[in-house]
């Protein structure tokens, strides 16, 4: 896999005055559940929500944007994209192929780049990137 398609993809939609992460993604598949919902009780509490297959409720783009980065810092990616489902329906329908998907994806929506990526990774992890 290139360098471009390293990283995170988070997706969000507003459902009823809030708004919710639909697909929280890296190169390999999606994040894991236990991950996003541990950090999110950590930063918001916990929260009743009306669409428990997405993480969230979050009251803004700014809470989306804090609790991306701390994904991002744990999982120590090189950076997270944050789009609208929008956003991502239409990287989707104006993709061919897989591929090209996967590296449009890391180019579009707002890009967080974790400057600490690189220090976070221990021997293993250097030498095998």
């Amino acid at each position: 896999m290139s360098e471009v398609s390293k990283g995170l993809c988070a997706v969000y939609s507003q459902l009823k005055g809030h708004y919710y992460l639909i697909h929280f993604i890296h190169a390999h598949g999606s994040v894991e559940a236990d991950l996003g919902w541990g950090i999110f009780e950590e930063l918001f509490g916990r929260k009743n929500s009306n669409y428990p297959q997405y993480l969230g409720p979050f009251d803004g783009l700014d809470d989306i944007t804090k609790f991306c980065f701390r994904i991002c810092d744990e999982a120590a990616e090189p950076q997270v994209n944050i789009l609208s489902l929008q956003e991502f329906n239409q990287v989707i329908e104006a993709s061919a192929t897989i591929d090209v998907l996967k590296e449009r994806l890391p180019t579009l929506g707002n890009i967080i780049s974790n400057p600490d990526a690189d220090a976070k990774k221990g021997l293993f992890g250097k030498l095998f990137n």
